[in-house]
Formats: C-alpha cells, sequence, structure tokens
C-alpha cells in the first residue's frame, strides 16, 4: 500500500484520490507514521488518512475501535467503476472487510484478480 501511495503523491500528473483507513492496535503499532502524515499534509486533494485504534491514549484525536462498515461508508468512495478498493491485513480482518464492502454495494472479488474489480485483497 505505502508503495502505491508514495507513486501517487510524488507524481503531480497523478490525480487518483486515495483515502486510507489505518487500523492498528495501538498508536505505538502505526508503521510508516512520519511518512504517510508528509504525504497526507503536501497532498491533500489527493491522499486522505485516518487512523483507527482499538487501545486509544487520552486526546487521541482520530478513531477508535474497528475499521467498521459505518467508518469505510464515510471514509471511502461510493461504489462506481472508477472505485478500488485494496484490503491489507489479517485474514478475519480481510474477510469482515470484504463483507461491509459488499453490503455496501461493492461487488466482491473472484479467485483470481482482474482489473475490472472493485476489491482488491493482498
Amino acid at each position: 500500500m505505502f508503495q502505491i501511495i508514495r507513486a501517487n503523491c510524488e507524481d503531480d500528473r497523478d490525480l487518483t484520490q486515495v483515502s486510507l483507513i489505518y487500523a492498528n492496535r495501538s498508536e505505538q503499532d502505526i508503521v510508516l507514521r512520519d511518512e504517510l502524515e508528509t504525504f497526507a499534509r503536501r497532498n491533500p486533494q489527493n491522499f486522505r488518512l485516518y487512523y483507527v485504534v482499538e487501545n486509544a491514549p487520552e486526546n487521541w484525536a482520530s478513531g477508535t475501535g474497528f475499521a467498521t462498515q459505518e467508518l469505510m461508508e464515510e471514509r471511502f468512495p461510493a461504489p462506481g467503476a472508477e472505485s478500488k478498493i485494496m484490503l491489507c491485513g489479517p485474514p478475519g480482518m480481510v474477510k469482515v472487510a470484504k463483507t461491509s464492502l459488499g453490503n455496501l454495494g461493492f461487488e466482491q472479488p473472484g479467485a483470481s484478480a482482474k482489473m475490472s474489480d472493485h476489491i482488491f485483497c493482498f
């Protein structure tokens, strides 16, 4: 995911809009945080970043708990020909996220990925 975000943010000609919900157990588990926040700050028109942690510290300004269907509906684009969702994480989380995205109208991926798929799992 990071490579895709970096390529998008470092190419001024790339108009792709990326929304990342980055879920972790704790704030300390957020890998590449400084780099991601720099991309978000420098490219607000192309990259939106939202953290979710299970165990939030006091004064945590982002999400708590899990990446729920409601959060995905709020933060991700609506289903459509131009919308692509990329999932990366533990198998249980990916399974729940795929179900939630299906409930929101995203077509479920097949056994082998195709460019026309809406959901890609890594």
